[in-house]
C-alpha cells in the first residue's frame, strides 16, 4: 500500500470539504492501520505543550 492514501496533498476549496475529509479519515482509521503502522516507529516522540 502506498502512502498516497495518507499523504495525498488535496487542496479543499471549502472548509467543510476539509472537515469532511478529515472526519472520514479518523472515522475509518482501521482502513489505514497497516500504513500507519509502517510510518510509526519506536523513535516517535510525543511533545507536550505545557
Amino acid at each position: 500500500m502506498s502512502s498516497l492514501i495518507l499523504v495525498n496533498n488535496i487542496y479543499h476549496e471549502e472548509f467543510n470539504q476539509f472537515v469532511n475529509a478529515s472526519t472520514n479519515f479518523f472515522n475509518n482509521l482501521d482502513d489505514y492501520h497497516q500504513e500507519l503502522v509502517s510510518l510509526l516507529t519506536q523513535k516517535l516522540k510525543i511533545i507536550h505543550a505545557d
